[in-house]
């Protein structure tokens, strides 16, 4: 191949090689310069995985949803999981408790911001409905913590 390069240029001379090299060498930079504005991988898969994340997340708040309207309308984990299933969420009973979390700050908040982010998967209930749903299941989770912390007290009392 080189050989066929070096026949082809035989006739040429010296300042028309030059002339053909810097032709060459600017075509090169210029090539060059059109890889370097292109994003690198790293800036791609930097990229990627932010929009996977982003998209996880709204998944999931998706998936929060249809979880927080099915325990509205009275389903039990088991129903809820299943239908989580049906509609291509993830369906553990993991995920069922978080979604459906009383017990921690910001529960209350990010039970209402699930409510008002997704109005479709809530027609026919109130944000009355919400509030008393949430109500009664804050209330259920304290009165279990009572009756653990009096057991753990008594169980104290008779080790003495």
């Amino acid at each position: 191949m080189i050989m066929s390069i070096v026949r082809r240029y035989d006739h040429l001379t010296l300042e028309e090689e030059l002339e053909l090299a810097y032709k060459e060498i600017d075509f090169l930079k210029r090539e060059l310069n059109a890889l370097k504005a292109q994003p690198s991988v790293e800036e791609f898969k930097k990229e990627l995985r932010q929009r996977s994340a982003e998209t996880r997340g709204a998944t999931r708040r998706k998936a929060f949803a249809l979880t927080l309207a099915l325990s509205l309308q009275g389903l039990g984990t088991t129903e809820i999981a299943g239908v989580l299933k049906e509609h291509g969420f993830g369906s553990s009973t993991a995920n069922i408790a978080r979604a459906l979390s009383v017990s921690k700050d910001g529960d209350k908040e990010r039970l209402w911001d699930i409510f008002r982010a997704f109005p479709e998967e809530f027609s026919g209930f109130t944000e009355q409905d919400l509030e008393a749903w949430y109500t009664e299941r804050h209330e259920r989770l304290q009165k279990i913590a009572e009756v653990r912390s009096s057991r753990k007290a008594k169980g104290s009392e008779w080790g003495e």
